[in-house]
């Protein structure tokens, strides 16, 4: 059993079917006689809402996220260069690809689930968090947030 690409699917699910579908990854996983990687996916949690939107980004819009990440090394270099230019060209970019990023899971959202702006900040500090941490932008690529 692929339990890596089960887990990238267990992501990519709305986050009230995340635990049901979870339970049955793990006890088939389980059944199949590993119990330390069924434990470990038992111990999964089901994502935010925010941290839904951010993983539906990954996987609608791939190259927006690439972009985010790319961008993101861009910005680390220049907080380490004098180059105070392109770190205000840098950051206008960053404003500009993280609010249309924004846009792009509300409208991902738009199926009937209500994105509160409590919601929608959330996910702009979780883009931002990518933004600075390569950790974290790796974590947002896998769209296993």
């Amino acid at each position: 059993m692929d339990t890596d690409g089960a887990i990238v699917e267990l992501y990519g699910l709305a986050p009230e079917q995340f635990t049901g579908a979870r339970n049955r990854l793990a006890k088939a996983v389980r059944d199949a006689g590993d119990e330390p990687a069924a434990a470990a996916i038992a111990a999964l949690r089901r994502p935010t809402v925010s941290a839904w939107l951010a993983n539906q980004l990954v996987r609608v819009d791939p190259d927006g996220i690439h972009a985010l990440t790319e961008l993101g090394e861009q910005l680390r270099e220049t907080y380490l260069s004098a180059d105070s230019v392109r770190r205000r060209e840098l950051t206008r970019q960053r404003h500009d690809l993280v609010r249309n990023l924004v846009q792009i899971a509300r409208d991902r959202a738009a199926d009937g689930r209500r994105i509160t702006p409590q919601t929608a900040e959330r996910l702009t500090e979780t883009l931002d968090a990518a933004l600075v941490d390569p950790a974290a932008a790796q974590l947002l690529r896998t769209g296993n947030w």
